[in-house]
């Protein structure tokens, strides 16, 4: 008894024994990623009408090693200046993950399968570029993509806003590589308890095999916030805010047909 006594007064050991005796304390709170990597795809077609560009884009990407995410996009850009382009784009796309996807009871929570999840999106892009000729090396290019997304499914509406910096080096007055430097930051504009839900800066370097075919490379460092699910509010458990920080390394094939 003398020695069990001694024991109980280490203060470890009593916040031991409090936590053991609070079953289920934070079980309701998604488990953060951090450092993990996930795997992407894109397949790029496009074809030049003069002002007018029609592009579509199958994509996918691997995520806690499943095949989860998949979509295609279709839709065009059209050129209203040569420093100005804007389109209209829809994507049909499974496996997306959103804060209400974390479900559950007061026993038991986890993340609600989406892989085979249909979901649809409506966006609409303006993408302002401009040639930076004085910096080192001329041929430099500065674009502010802007990117509203709206999903039919939940009828979340998302303001997606990346700045990028491109070199492109040029031998023989005609392109060889590009290597782009951009950082994308998501605004949820009627959802989430945070001002920016995901905000994800990545490199990219794109290999021009002819003036048709492009191979890319990238890597991003992405960072995605979750917040209190629906589940959770309706349980009365207490709210939350966790953030993934993932690498994304990927690669990509771009036709221009």
């Amino acid at each position: 008894m003398t020695e069990l006594f001694l024991l109980l007064r280490r203060p470890s050991v009593l916040i031991l024994l409090i936590l053991t005796a609070m079953p289920g304390i934070s079980e309701h709170i998604p488990s953060a990623r951090t450092g993990e990597f996930d795997y992407q795809f894109r397949i790029n077609l496009a074809k030049d009408y003069g002002s007018l560009e029609p592009v579509a884009e199958v994509s996918g990407r691997i995520e806690e090693g499943e095949f989860r995410y998949r979509a295609l996009l279709a839709g065009a850009y059209y050129r209203f200046h040569k420093n100005l382009k804007a389109g209209g784009f829809y994507t049909l796309l499974a496996g997306a993950r959103h804060d209400d996807d974390w479900v559950g009871d007061p026993s038991r929570w986890w993340w609600e399968k989406t892989t085979d999840r249909p979901e649809q999106l409506l966006s609409l892009d303006v993408s302002p570029r401009f040639l930076l000729a004085s910096l080192p090396g001329e041929n430099w290019v500065f674009m502010l993509k802007n990117r509203y997304i709206f999903n039919t499914y939940n009828g979340h509406q998302t303001l997606m806003v990346r700045p990028g910096l491109t070199y492109v080096h040029i031998q023989d007055r005609e392109p060889v590589f590009n290597i782009g430097f951009h950082y994308g930051v998501y605004l949820p504009l009627n959802f989430s308890e945070v001002l920016i839900y995901e905000h994800d800066p990545y490199v990219n370097l794109i290999y021009h095999v002819n003036r048709r075919v492009k191979l890319e490379l990238f890597g991003a460092w992405r960072f995605r916030t979750w917040s209190t699910s629906e589940d959770v509010s309706d349980a009365g458990e207490s709210g939350y805010r966790v953030q993934d920080r993932v690498f994304v390394l990927g690669t990509g094939l771009i036709v221009r047909l």
